[in-house]
């Protein structure tokens, strides 16, 4: 019986995911694994090099690109095993690592989602976060998240740690879980999404956990480079502020997100100022900010 669904999502993935295959080869074909790949009509012949290099993988092709949470959506309506595990097509997991957190979750009922540790190709460990808030976000804007610290690393290694949200290049979840939670909320189409999962089970009662035993690694924002555009935090701008847009309209209300929106604005421009008038630079800069959507949603969900 299969004991775990793996779910990608792809987009012009040729020229790197075959390692991430490569690396669970034997107990896919062993049947202990099932693999989902979701297409996003890549224009580099993605499905058909999975289909052809990996005939074990099943391969969904979409005629459009659906973003992340709506393919990913698509590929678990095709799975079948009782826990999921969300991997993105630039990442590396191997069998020992599932089985890790796997176990943790088994002997710990109400650990809805969990995510390894993951390392990035400079060494980099990839974080944990504290739900954003529009506090939070202002606290980011004027550069004093350092004092109030709001992402934590994920050290190989470590303990067990109950924390608010995981990053959605690797983490598993209970079908039952995902199911009663209706999946990703599909009108995020990129970015945010897992945050607002993550914000929903913890709100039905479920855990969220990160296992340091468990290692993955991960290079980021390899899809999302292929597009050219600006960027912020290694992430698409126009999508990343989209999504935020909508996750605060839909946890704290069109007029905090408009607040919040607002305010972060006029705080970044004082920063961008005093930084011309002090020879100072800051972190999180105004162009950068300006580099993406201001008061927009999804446009699904105008």
């Amino acid at each position: 019986m299969k004991e775990i669904s793996i779910i990608t999502v792809t987009y012009n993935s040729k020229d790197y995911i075959g390692e991430a295959f490569r690396a669970l080869e034997a107990p896919c074909k062993d049947g202990i694994v099932e693999w989902i790949v979701v297409d996003n009509a890549s224009q580099d012949d993605t499905a058909d090099f999975i289909s052809k290099e990996f005939p074990w993988i099943e391969v969904i092709k979409s005629e459009e690109n659906l973003g992340f949470g709506r393919g990913n959506n698509l590929g678990v309506r095709h799975s079948q095993a009782p826990y999921i595990l969300f991997l993105n097509p630039d990442a590396v997991i191997d069998m020992p690592t599932i089985e890790c957190m796997l176990t943790f979750m088994k002997e710990n009922p109400k650990a809805g989602i969990t995510a390894p540790a993951i390392i990035e190709p400079e060494g980099t460990l990839q974080p944990w976060f504290l739900f954003p808030t529009p506090l939070r976000i202002f606290i980011r804007a004027i550069g004093l998240d350092r004092l109030f610290k709001q992402m934590f690393y994920i050290n190989p290694g470590s303990l067990p740690q109950l924390v608010e949200c995981v990053g959605g290049a690797v983490f598993t979840v209970r079908r039952d879980v995902f199911e009663e939670l209706s999946g990703f909320d599909p009108k995020f189409f990129l970015y945010w999404e897992e945050t607002d999962l993550c914000l929903r089970a913890t709100q039905n009662g479920w855990e969220i956990w990160t296992i340091g035993e468990a290692v993955a690694r991960h290079t980021n924002a390899v899809s999302a480079k292929t597009h050219n555009k600006p960027m912020f935090a290694g992430c698409i701008s126009e999508h990343f502020f989209r999504s935020r847009y909508y996750y605060l309209q839909k946890h704290y209300g069109k007029l905090h997100a408009w607040l919040t929106e607002t305010v972060e604005l006029i705080l970044l421009f004082i920063y961008s100022l005093a930084g011309r008038l002090t020879n100072r630079s800051f972190k999180y800069k105004l162009r950068e900010r300006l580099s993406g959507t201001l008061y927009k949603l999804p446009e699904d969900v105008q």
